[in-house]
């Protein structure tokens, strides 16, 4: 088992055991379970606000650079047909502008700093990049018939692969690789080939590309620079039994100088690992999932304590502060507004 180290074991258990009082002054975006539905809510200056309402699952995505809208995945099953579909809804709740969909598989909504979007959908392939503005039609970015996934963007516009609008991403084929694509369409090429995974990239503010990769049938970080070179393995976990969970990816600090992931143990407890860059030395390692950042760079993460599951921020020194009552998860951090921690 991949147990804490001590003193960061005390300081969350110290902080989760006796249910710490909710804090309210937290900008948030979260999702939560409301009468067998999962919706999302979000709090501005210490204004909370229920953004959705429709039957079926809301899941709260990335939101815009200008921290004013949230991507919302709608998730529903009508007719036993599934279906998905992608929403910009205002934080102020007064706007929701469709985006893309309904498809079978829509999947990682990523904002560009245009205020375009770019994810991947099975809506005319087995899995392709789209970008779309709210409200008009999609563009179709890649056309592979492999299948391409996993869009990356900086906040700084993309500036991974050379190009100021390059949108890093995988391409399965022999083997997953990662490739770029400019975000107003144009040559796709390869980034980075090599013999193994490559999967699940993340774009820093300077365009320094991490990913995760197998490594000795395991799968550790890597990192390189924005033209993709100098790749290299930054971290690996110590633990044998220890597995990163793929599904939720690397997450850049604001300042790119730390890197969040989730791994988990061989008795199953997810934990979030929180590596300083660019040298991949573990700074963090603490039980949760669903990591994200606060515009301050403060840690967010879903957390189940005495009192049920909840949004958790990471206060050094103070030990985990709860954010959300029970039942919240999945929480975004706002960029910009409000009370940033």
């Amino acid at each position: 088992m991949n147990h804490l180290p001590p003193a960061l074991a005390l300081l969350l258990g110290a902080a989760c055991a006796s249910g710490p009082v909710l804090d309210t002054s937290q900008d948030l975006v979260w999702s939560q379970a409301v009468e067998g539905d999962l919706d999302v809510f979000a709090r501005v200056k210490g204004q909370q606000r229920r953004l959705t309402t429709t039957p079926g699952s809301d899941f709260a995505g990335p939101v815009s650079p200008d921290g004013r809208t949230v991507l919302v995945l709608h998730s529903n099953d009508q007719d036993e047909a599934h279906q998905e579909s992608l929403w910009a809804v205002s934080l102020d709740g007064l706007t929701t502008t469709p985006v893309a969909g309904p498809s079978t598989k829509l999947r990682n909504p990523r904002w560009l700093p245009d205020g375009s979007v770019v994810y991947e959908s099975d809506a005319q392939s087995f899995r392709d990049l789209y970008r779309a503005v709210p409200g008009q039609p999609p563009t179709r970015l890649t056309a592979s018939p492999h299948g391409c996934f996993e869009p990356a963007v900086s906040a700084a516009g993309g500036v991974a692969g050379g190009a100021p609008d390059a949108v890093v991403h995988v391409c399965s084929g022999a083997d997953p690789d990662l490739w770029t694509v400019p975000s107003t369409g144009g040559t796709h090429r390869v980034l980075l080939q090599r013999t193994g995974e490559d999967i699940a990239p993340a774009v820093a503010l300077d365009g320094t590309v991490a990913w995760l990769a197998s490594e000795k049938g395991r799968l550790g970080v890597w990192a390189m620079a924005a033209d993709g070179t100098g790749a290299h393995p930054v971290w690996t976990s110590p633990d044998p039994a220890a597995q990163v969970v793929p599904e939720q990816g690397l997450h850049w600090s604001p300042d790119g100088a730390r890197l969040a992931l989730v791994v988990r143990d061989g008795d199953g407890v997810a934990g979030v690992r929180v590596l300083r860059m660019p040298s991949g030395k573990l700074a963090l390692s603490i039980t949760g999932e669903l990591p994200d950042w606060t515009a301050g760079g403060a840690l967010l993460f879903t957390h189940e304590d005495a009192a049920g599951l909840g949004v958790f921020r990471l206060d050094d020194p103070g030990g985990a502060v709860r954010l959300t009552a029970p039942g919240g998860w999945l929480g975004r951090g706002i960029p910009r507004g409000g009370a940033q921690r």
